[in-house]
């Protein structure tokens, strides 16, 4: 884009034409702008730009790619969400095939298996059974993020009803992976769906429309597990109450999930759990507490459930039984979280989240099985107004004869300024006294990272906002699903540009334990002319303290485009979503020095706009 480069970060005729509904950004500047242009004359026409509304459209960028993903009105549930992989976007910005695909409607109900006469619980095809839905589908894209969505199944719905509808894109070469996850909370004495069955896992093609009875608990699709919980006297009653589900893969590339029905163990601390026989053979086993409970969670990793053979009974038995440690009481204990203001001085952290994890070795010393048992205790730091505040309150199982070893995470506030802490070690003594207070724990200041934006005719970038995300190659480079779930749960720290561009953010120079780098998402207001933007893998040197200054960060050159949005009958869509993503460079895993497998690059999200009244969405590209 060249034309009147400092009319150029001024676009736009009136924010009326421009300013869309539903935009990433509020736009907080005034309601009407100078314009880029009077005619095509005052454009690049040579690059094939075109003066309309006061812009110049069109001479979109040679080195960027870009996907989107259209979401329909709530007003139009004959459409569904569609993907295009690739923009097609001429030299006159206008972007071709925005148009939502016909839709096959995936409708029926969840049905729960009736193994035999005067079942104890709703089953049989009288009446469906509430169930969660979740329909997922790969990537369209390079680095595009996989498409889920969750639906809910109502219960008692009788046959030729619906207990669930929803509509998928019509592509004979696409398929949705449907994990049905029984209810498992129907209250009162009432037997949870998800207490007899566990998930099931199908794969849909979307070719047209359709209609099932999906029936879970189907025990010609089941096995058995059944396992006890005692102590090392062989007494199950301390642990009656315990909620016990299975966790296994699909496939051997698939992610860990539940995997069976949920059981509570009983009088006697025993179980019995249904998992799937088209899963693995492998379990993670998870006993953990009720709400409320002071008890450890065991985990049986790994045990091995046979498939059973033709005439067999699908039981295994869990044996030896799972054994509770043997500790003190709980008691309760306080820990005060301090850290240094801004003025130098100790003060207290309030509202920070804290979590103390220990692990108990297993009772039996001859244990070969990969049994771990944790205990987790969380608060929330009081707050300002507390009689005592910034402390941690949480019942600890302590020493006994040598103290007791936890490891303590502490996530901070968004905005505050004292870093967060990952696992560091605090020592819990023999218990006795209760509301004992432990030593301290401090934290350290964040590292104010400055720095101020301008756009590419070095005009400063004003009320833009800002946020600062674990960068895409650090969260590549986290090898525990631990850490990656950690890192996922953190807050994202936020600003916004100031009038001359400026900008202060307060970052953790380390983030679980590692050295950390962001990536840091600039989204100017659409009156700006400027493209939403990423400052990517901003590192904290270990060695700096206080703050770091990145100086002047260059935004590219903005790209205008523009497009009517369809539907699969040719007729516009009015306030449709399309967001607008940035494909990933071919040479990035090369760029980045990392090899086949470890390499992942993520397409990065640009913006987010809605269709006008006449269907036509106006999109700002970035253009570097």
């Amino acid at each position: 884009m060249r034309a009147d480069p400092h009319t150029l970060a001024r676009w736009a005729a009136a924010a009326a034409a421009l300013a869309l509904p539903g935009c990433i950004s509020k736009d907080p500047g005034p309601t009407a702008m100078a314009a880029m242009c009077e005619s095509s004359t005052d454009c690049d026409q040579a690059a094939g730009e075109v003066c309309d509304e006061g812009v110049c459209w069109g001479d979109p960028p040679d080195s960027a790619r870009f996907a989107a993903l259209l979401v329909p009105p709530a007003s139009r549930s004959d459409l569904s969400a569609a993907v295009l992989p690739l923009l097609s976007i001429s030299s006159d910005g206008t972007v071709a095939g925005l148009d939502f695909p016909e839709a096959a409607e995936i409708h029926g109900r969840v049905l729960l298996a009736c193994p035999g006469e005067g079942m104890p619980y709703v089953c049989g095809d009288d009446e469906s059974v509430a169930a969660q839905i979740r329909i997922e589908r790969a990537p369209s894209f390079t680095g595009g993020p996989a498409s889920t969505r969750l639906i809910d199944a109502a219960p008692a719905i009788g046959p030729g009803n619906d207990a669930f509808s929803f509509l998928l894109p019509i592509d004979p070469d696409a398929e949705y992976r449907i994990t049905i996850i029984p209810d498992d909370a129907v209250g009162g004495e009432a037997i949870a769906p998800g207490e007899i069955a566990p998930p099931r896992q199908i794969t849909v093609t979307a070719e047209s429309t359709q209609r099932f009875d999906w029936v879970l608990g189907d025990p010609a699709e089941l096995k058995t597990i059944r396992g006890c919980v005692e102590n090392v006297v062989g007494d199950g009653t301390p642990y009656a109450g315990m909620s016990v589900v299975a966790f296994g893969r699909w496939t051997n590339l698939s992610e860990l999930e539940r995997a069976s029905s949920r059981s509570i163990t009983g009088a006697d601390g025993c179980f019995e759990l249904s998992v799937p026989r088209k899963m693995l053979d492998e379990f993670d086993i998870t006993v953990a507490p009720p709400a409320g409970a002071v008890l450890p969670t065991i985990t049986l990793r790994g045990e091995y459930v046979r498939d059973p053979a033709e005439g067999e009974q699908a039981v295994h038995t869990i044996d030896p039984p799972l054994i509770m440690p043997i500790a003190p009481a709980p008691a309760s204990f306080h820990l005060p979280l301090t850290g240094r203001g801004s003025n130098g001085d100790v003060e207290p952290v309030v509202g920070a989240d804290v979590r103390f994890t220990t692990v108990f070795a297993p009772p039996d010393p001859k244990e070969t099985r990969d049994v771990e048992i944790t205990f987790t205790a969380q608060a929330v730091a009081s707050g300002a107004e507390s009689k005592d505040p910034g402390v941690a309150e949480v019942m600890l199982y302590p020493g006994d004869e040598a103290s007791r070893s936890y490891l303590v995470s502490v996530v901070t506030p968004a905005a505050s300024q004292l870093q967060s802490v990952y696992q560091r070690e605090v020592m819990v003594g023999p218990g006795g006294n209760d509301d004992a207070v432990l030593a301290p724990l401090n934290l350290e200041r964040r590292t104010a990272v400055t720095g101020t934006a301008h756009d590419e005719n070095d005009d400063p970038v004003v009320n833009a906002p800002m946020q600062a995300r674990p960068s895409a190659l650090f969260r590549q480079r986290l090898d525990h699903d631990a850490l990656e779930q950690a890192v996922a749960e953190l807050p994202l720290p936020t600003t916004t540009t100031d009038g001359s561009g400026g900008f202060v953010l307060w970052l953790d120079g380390l983030l679980v334990g590692e050295a950390a780098a962001y990536d840091i998402d600039v989204t100017p207001p659409l009156f700006s002319g400027a493209p939403s933007w990423s400052f990517p893998e901003v590192a904290i040197p270990p060695s700096v303290k206080g703050s770091v200054d990145l100086g002047v960060k260059k935004l590219p050159g903005a790209s205008f485009a523009r497009a009517v949005v369809r539907d699969h009958r040719g007729e516009p869509v009015p306030d449709a979503e399309v967001d607008i993503y940035q494909l990933p460079p071919d040479d990035y895993c090369t760029e980045m020095s990392l090899g086949e497998g470890e390499c992942e690059p993520a397409a990065r999200l640009r913006g987010a706009w809605r269709s006008d009244e006449e269907g036509v969405v106006r999109v700002v590209l970035p253009d570097p």
